[in-house]
């Protein structure tokens, strides 16, 4: 453990990545979770004020082989390798702060800090937002032409997001991605889940599957990275390209 530990922190200062002491940070609502790690509203102490913040934690017990995984070190370097090639230089891109860590023999917990934005929860939550919805009764539903309704246990509903606000929604997805790509990133990872709307602009978080692509359109990466639904067929093989995240998108 302790030589992939300092391997971290040497690494981490070699992208200038700032290390806060764990006394600093507070978690206090748990978001989101996945299969390496959970997601908090938090704050993390500085200069005597507690700032805002979201952090994702990375816990050994995901991992198979445990405080000596690898895995869990290498999935916190590869985020912060990927965020530092545009780190302050983008408002569509989540921002990161820092890193910070726990351990003892037998459990080492990774955390990485963000900026907390606006956003009440990312854009698959905006899209099913109540307010997106209209009740309706069972004779509306049955009289009207809309293709957007809905019916669940004698409920009934209708989606009314415009269509203007749709294609508002997509035009930001696109200019969002298109910034990535400016900075010879691709996702592998795009769907709304990693999404934030936030003043109308879409902002995209989670790059820990994410490749760098360099000079080179295409690479071959890890199979199956990324999410099913979403992600096209040759990254099963694990192709990689920037028509992946393209894909993603539609």
């Amino acid at each position: 453990m302790d030589h992939l530990m300092k391997n971290l922190h040497e690494t981490m200062e070699s992208f200038d990545f700032t290390h806060f002491d764990k006394s600093k940070l507070t978690l206090d609502k748990r978001i989101n979770s996945g299969y390496i790690g959970e997601v908090y509203e938090g704050t993390l102490e500085l200069f005597d004020e507690k700032e805002p913040v979201i952090i994702k934690k990375l816990t050994c017990d995901n991992y198979n082989n445990g405080v000596n995984d690898e895995y869990l070190y290498n999935d916190t370097i590869d985020e912060v390798r990927i965020s530092h090639k545009f780190m302050d230089n983008s408002e569509r891109l989540i921002r990161f702060y820092g890193y910070s860590h726990s351990c003892d023999s037998k459990e080492v917990i990774l955390y990485l800090i963000m900026e907390k934005t606006s956003a009440k929860y990312d854009l698959g939550g905006y899209l099913y937002d109540n307010p997106n919805w209209v009740k309706l009764t069972e004779e509306e539903y049955n009289s009207t032409n809309s293709l957007t309704t809905l019916s669940h246990e004698s409920n009934y509903w209708d989606y009314i997001l415009s269509y203007k606000e749709k294609l508002h929604i997509m035009h930001e997805i696109g200019l969002s991605i298109k910034e990535l790509h400016s900075h010879n990133i691709v996702h592998c990872d795009l769907k709304p889940n990693n999404m934030l709307y936030v003043c109308g602009t879409i902002v995209l978080i989670d790059f820990n599957a994410s490749y760098f692509m360099g000079e080179k359109n295409r690479i071959q990466g890890k199979s199956y990275q990324g999410t099913p639904g979403y992600m096209p067929k040759e990254m099963c093989r694990g192709v990689i390209g920037y028509a992946s995240d393209v894909y993603s998108m539609g």
